[in-house]
């Protein structure tokens, strides 16, 4: 004859698994069956309940999820008795009534967790140990099984809230081309998350894919290549900037859970203003998808797409103006009618134009006037100041419009240096006009090629 004494451990344990769906919502409820009560000799008895820890555990680490988040509730055949929070100290599950205490036999423990938002719930498996008893032992008084082990199961998810979204990139302002392009994307992404992520991103093509509804033939088939464009994503609203390329680069990292599981994402685009002015000086729309997989870099099964179409959308702009609103030449000596006279005049001509172009000028009447005199227009001259391979000779002006500017491609703060003059031939005419101040007005004009 011998004794053998054997630990069987926790008796019947109780596993709660939250899904994507369950974590959203913060909640979960789950009804366990096979308990049993045995009152034993004693006329009144209620059943007690009690955690171990004060928090769930994690393997053998104490976590931040208090156990209060734990309701327990006894059911048995039609009588369901009132929840209650788990905590270290000693509950009541059920009453003490001669009328209402729990019967001898089976009963139902429904588990119920709550307020898991309030938390940053990161992906393990939690446990408390919760021990059932009888508020007073008699003999053979008896609740089983005791204790139970209570495993609270948090998978690894990961649910960005969308997938394809297209953004438009508007450069709609001649001043992007002298301080750059930058946009903030008017949407944030939020990722739903039970674990550390990481976000990789690249571009499909090397290249934009660029289209113009101009039929102009000074466009070229543009072939710019996305390195031009930079994306910035993270967390934070200022995060550093990337060059955009075809081979994967790390775009965020987020290394903590936040609570609520959610976190905000930002994305912002910049292109600075020498690529603007070398790639992008051309109406028209260039096109490239971005792809970004956000991912657990600990597990390869858990990882989401997203695709960005990013459009790069530019207009036809132009700013055009002239230096001074007034010119003015003067024959006061015999020199001037010998040899004739000019006058130069520094930035004169301002233009910034994102696309091929002409500047035309024109006198609106054929002839100056003073009084009753007039002399024709065609007497002045106008080109530039000096050596200038972008600027015409206009040898008589006239009513006519005459290309003074023609440029095959665009320009950002062009500037102009033009020459008024009378040519000597045309002074000599001028000896025996009336003397006095003729006037009249010129019109300068841009237009698209």
């Amino acid at each position: 004859m011998f004794l053998i004494n054997l630990s069987l451990g926790y008796g019947q344990n109780v596993r709660m698994e939250l899904d994507l769906a369950k974590l959203k919502v913060g909640s979960h409820s789950l009804l366990h069956t096979g308990y049993q009560y045995t009152r034993g000799l004693i006329a009144t008895n209620k059943v007690l309940a009690l955690s171990e820890y004060s928090y769930f555990h994690d393997e053998f680490l104490t976590s931040d999820l208090p156990v209060g988040l734990l309701r327990l509730s006894v059911e048995q055949e039609s009588k369901i008795y009132p929840k209650i929070q788990l905590s270290t100290e000693s509950t009541a599950l059920t009453d003490e009534n001669s009328s209402t205490q729990l019967k001898n036999g089976n009963f139902n423990i429904r588990y119920e967790i709550l307020n898991l938002k309030q938390y940053a719930l990161t992906a393990a498996t939690y446990h408390t140990i919760i021990q059932l008893k009888a508020k007073t032992e008699a003999l053979s008084t008896k609740v089983r099984p005791s204790p139970i082990r209570f495993d609270l199961v948090i998978p690894k998810v990961l649910e960005p809230n969308y997938v394809n979204r297209e953004i438009k990139l508007p450069i709609d302002q001649i001043s992007y081309y002298r301080s750059g392009f930058l946009f903030e994307v008017p949407f944030t992404t939020s990722i739903f998350h039970s674990m550390p992520i990481v976000a990789d991103f690249n571009s499909i093509n090397p290249s934009f894919d660029y289209t113009f509804s101009s039929g102009s033939s000074y466009y070229e088939n543009k072939n710019v290549e996305v390195s031009k464009l930079q994306i910035h994503g993270g967390t934070m609203v200022n995060n550093s900037y990337s060059d955009l390329s075809t081979g994967t680069k790390r775009l965020w990292a987020i290394s903590d859970v936040p609570i609520g599981n959610s976190s905000l994402i930002y994305y912002g685009f910049k292109i600075n203003e020498d690529y603007l002015q070398s790639s992008f000086l051309q109406p028209g729309t260039y096109k490239t998808q971005i792809n970004i997989q956000i991912k657990d870099e600990t597990d390869v099964n858990i990882n989401q797409n997203q695709t960005m179409d990013v459009q790069i959308e530019i207009p036809e702009m132009t700013e055009f103006q002239l230096g001074t609103s007034s010119v003015s030449l003067e024959l006061n000596s015999a020199e001037n009618y010998l040899h004739g006279v000019h006058k130069d005049y520094a930035g004169h001509v301002l233009i910034s134009k994102n696309a091929p172009f002409q500047v035309t000028v024109r006198s609106n009447l054929s002839s100056l006037y003073f009084n009753d005199s007039e002399i024709p227009v065609s007497n002045i001259s106008i080109g530039p100041s000096s050596e200038d391979p972008r600027i015409n000779q206009i040898a008589e002006l006239s009513v006519e419009p005459q290309v003074l500017i023609h440029s095959g491609q665009g320009i950002i703060d062009g500037s102009y240096n033009i020459r008024y003059s009378i040519r000597p031939t045309a002074a000599h005419q001028l000896i025996h006009v009336e003397k006095g101040r003729y006037t009249g007005l010129i019109t300068y004009s841009i237009t698209a090629l």
